[in-house]
């Protein structure tokens, strides 16, 4: 479940950037920037701007951090220095370089030295990355150093948010007493100093109760923190109540009210584009409909738990992507950079020394040229490498992810009874064609990555095509009959020098991909011809069909065909540049004829065996 800690964290942390003005803000900013008359105006500038964009822009917020510390470093300002380094500390939070993270952050505390103010901010930032790691006896230890120095500050803000970490850090280690002292003083300080109770201080007390099976007070304080949310437009944090309101009813066994809230919090999570809340929702719907014994509904929301999770460590991975490729561009522009001024100084003292020091100059820079040159292009491969393999990787880990968890959800349903004997029948009977299409491609990934190794040469062999046709058929024959498609073989006897293992491949991906793209009770048709010296096989279906983009580059690239089948089905692509592979091996060529709509029909070629052959 969502714990209650992270909640105030992100709230506090991410507050100014949730403003509806975000884009004035940062315009302001920079026509300020732009005006700026000194350094240490353009440093505060610089850090204002990464705080306003740093959810939504993260590399362009970094860049304006190593801006801002540049300049610090040049000023010999050690105090906006600490910001910029936990401005640095920031950006990996942000884009889940945990360790990154709490490495800059205690950077930035070792050269505070006695600065109060400085070392509050520094033990604050190391305590949100603490508890990101789940690390919460470390979380707790500098929350209260913050309260520490806060206290010596005077600061009042400061000290009710400290206040209400650690009763919050109290809460993640389920040290509920200690957490409603402190939660219920941070309370208390914001009516004194505000006049009014603070409802986050209110939700995580509600959620303390609750832990303490103190229902009734969990309920009233849940309610209360949601009226204060409700009354300030405050969207996510009125998802967040929601959510508490529906794990309190749940524990009341009032599922039906519970059902309500958790989905009112769903549809409230799903317009602020946040991923976690949906999937503790989805848990919470899964366990009352599994209590009611309405297994039909706790079915339904498991997948939609396995969904949501996937969805989430996707956005996680995306998000260190992206922090990645925006630390490489940086350094990438400083190394190039760096290297320009050293030529520009190497040539200008060249130049003052001597016409000979001159030329030598020209000749470094040429050879520097060059290598540059050569670097690049080796880059580029590599590139071009990595991003092919990643596009590979994701492609097979989504469809063995789908397959698996098809069978695991199925599974998980059967044994924990939520499926009488004829259901139970109907799954064992669907596991076969999955565990069927996951065993080919496990197939044809193993036989790419032998392409690949240049390990794949073909062993020739005299074929009758009839015989290897039929075999081919009664392969694929389940995958026809889960979807009721007939398949009618009108292929006559001919006889081809090749290699029978690859020949099969080819007819097995040709009616597995007919069979995909077939609509329900249809039918795909496999029929031959010889044409002179060369035997022709068509695999003809009636289903979907192509458009002209996708016909240039169907046998060419296996990342960039990927569709789905009429009933949703999933292939990697590497079995159309397998086909296309093999027979080519084998002296032979392959091409589709198709029309949107129509279906599509795919022709491959082979020579004819010689008559002493036989």
């Amino acid at each position: 479940m969502f714990r209650p800690i992270l909640i105030f964290l992100i709230i506090f942390l991410l507050q100014p950037i949730r403003a509806d003005n975000t884009e004035s803000i940062v315009d302001s900013l920079k026509n300020l920037l732009n005006k700026a008359d000194s350094d240490s105006k353009k440093i505060d500038l610089y850090l204002a701007l990464k705080d306003a964009i740093l959810s939504k822009e993260p590399g362009k917020a970094y860049e304006y951090t190593l801006k801002a510390k540049k300049i610090s470093e040049e000023i010999n300002d050690t105090s906006r220095l600490v910001k910029c380094i936990l401005g640095e500390s920031d950006y990996f939070n942000q884009t889940g370089e945990y360790s990154s993270a709490l490495e800059k952050a205690y950077d930035a505390l070792n050269i505070s030295g006695k600065n109060i103010y400085l070392l509050s901010l520094c033990h604050n930032h190391i305590a949100t990355v603490h508890s990101n790691l789940n690390n919460f006896e470390e979380q707790l230890h500098h929350n209260k150093m913050c309260l520490k120095y806060d206290m010596a500050l005077k600061d009042s803000v400061n000290i009710m948010v400290d206040i209400q970490n650690i009763g919050a850090s109290y809460l993640s280690l389920t040290n509920y007493d200690s957490a409603l002292y402190y939660l219920n003083k941070s309370n208390q300080f914001e009516i004194h100093r505000s006049g009014h109770p603070d409802p986050y201080s209110l939700s995580n007390i509600g959620y303390a109760y609750c832990e303490l099976n103190k229902l009734d007070s969990a309920k009233l304080y849940h309610f209360l923190a949601y009226k204060l949310d409700s009354l300030a437009g405050r969207q996510f944090e009125m998802a967040i109540d929601e959510n508490f309101i529906a794990m309190t009813y749940y524990k009341m066994k009032r599922y039906e009210e519970s059902i309500k809230f958790a989905n009112k919090s769903i549809e409230r999570a799903k317009k602020q584009n946040l991923y976690n809340l949906p999937l503790d929702n989805y848990e919470l719907l899964y366990k009352i409909y599994q209590d009611e014994k309405n297994y039909e509904k706790a079915f339904n929301y498991a997948l939609l738990t396995i969904h949501a999770s996937d969805t989430l460590r996707e956005k996680s991975k995306q998000s260190l992507i992206v922090g990645l490729e925006t630390r490489y561009q940086i350094k990438d522009k400083e190394s190039k950079i760096y290297l320009i001024e050293k030529q520009k100084k190497l040539f200008i003292i060249l130049t003052i020394v001597s016409i000979l020091f001159l030329i030598s100059l020209l000749i470094t820079l040429i050879i520097i040229y060059r290598r540059q040159r050569l670097n690049r292009e080796l880059m580029h491969e590599l590139k071009l490498a990595n991003s092919s393999k990643e596009r590979l990787i994701s492609i097979i880990s989504h469809d063995l992810r789908s397959s698996i968890g098809t069978l695991r959800s199925a599974a998980k349903a059967i044994s924990e009874g939520m499926t009488d004997l004829d259901e139970t029948r109907n799954l064992l009977e669907s596991f076969y064609p999955v565990a069927d299409s996951t065993y080919d491609l496990l197939e044809n990934l193993l036989t790419w990555a032998k392409f690949s190794q240049n390990k794949l040469s073909p062993f020739f062999d005299l074929i009758d095509i009839r015989e290897l046709v039929k075999k081919s058929v009664e392969h694929t024959m389940h995958l026809a009959n889960s979807k009721s498609i007939k398949i009618i073989n009108s292929v006559q006897s001919a006889y081809i020098k090749a290699d029978r293992n690859m020949i099969l491949s080819v007819v097995r991906n040709l009616l597995s991909n007919a069979i995909k793209f077939s609509f329900p009770g249809s039918e795909v048709y496999i029929y031959s011809r010889v044409n002179e010296k060369q035997l022709i096989v068509a695999v003809q279906d009636l289903g979907l069909g192509m458009n002209k983009d996708t016909l240039q580059k169907i046998f060419d690239s296996p990342y960039d065909f990927h569709s789905a089948g009429t009933l949703g089905e999933r292939g990697s692509g590497l079995g159309l540049s397998l086909t296309k592979i093999f027979i080519q091996k084998n002296g032979g060529k392959i091409w589709v004829e198709s029309s949107e709509g129509s279906g599509s029909t795919f022709f491959f070629s082979l020579p004819l065996a010689n008559h002493h052959d036989s």
